[in-house]
């Protein structure tokens, strides 16, 4: 769990502000969402595949798109 020490002169608006701005780049709020239900093994082992396939078809398309710019110079 961050901790936020809410500074001299800070509103309590701007503390809780980079208090959920330290969450989110944690994941703690992404991870709160995945766990909300539960989620069978075979399902979150189908999620996690279609994940990979989606980053490594990602990966191929930018590498193609580079080199199509680069023959059109």
């Amino acid at each position: 769990m961050p901790k936020i020490q809410v500074r001299i002169g800070e509103s309590l608006e701007k503390a809780l502000r980079r208090f959920k701005r330290v969450c989110s780049t944690e994941g703690i709020f992404s991870d709160e969402k995945r766990n909300r239900f539960f989620e069978k093994p075979s399902d979150s082992k189908r999620r996690d595949l279609a994940e990979k396939r989606r980053n490594i078809r990602k990966a191929l398309l930018g590498k193609k798109k580079k080199k199509l710019s680069s023959h059109l110079r």
